[in-house]
């Protein structure tokens, strides 16, 4: 699911992205949206103290919010930059993709 929404283009992969996590149940996807704006968005607000912009989070973060099925490490290897740059996306565009904001 999100090697494809790694491979578009910007507008097309948000607005499919989005389409995508609206597929979620909705459990996970309100999980979702309190884990964005309440946690991971507020930190990278203050990143000039802590650092954390959302490339920094992203490096972190991406294994546990995207999860993606990996058998071996030169699996992870592949997917780790696309992975970053969706929760990157994901996480600058927390708006766009949990509240129906327009695209940033």
């Amino acid at each position: 699911m999100f090697e494809v929404f790694a491979r578009m283009n910007n507008l097309v992969a948000l607005y499919h992205g989005r389409e995508l996590l609206k597929q979620w149940d909705n459990f996970n996807y309100k999980l979702s949206c309190f884990v964005f704006l309440l946690f991971i968005f507020r930190i990278t607000k203050h990143s000039d103290t802590n650092k954390m912009d959302s490339k920094n989070l992203a490096i972190c973060w991406w294994p546990t919010i995207i999860r993606p099925e990996l058998t071996n490490i030169e699996d992870m290897r592949k997917v780790t930059e696309a992975m970053q740059e969706i929760t990157i996306t994901m996480i600058e565009q927390h708006g766009f993709f949990f509240y129906n904001e327009h695209e940033v």
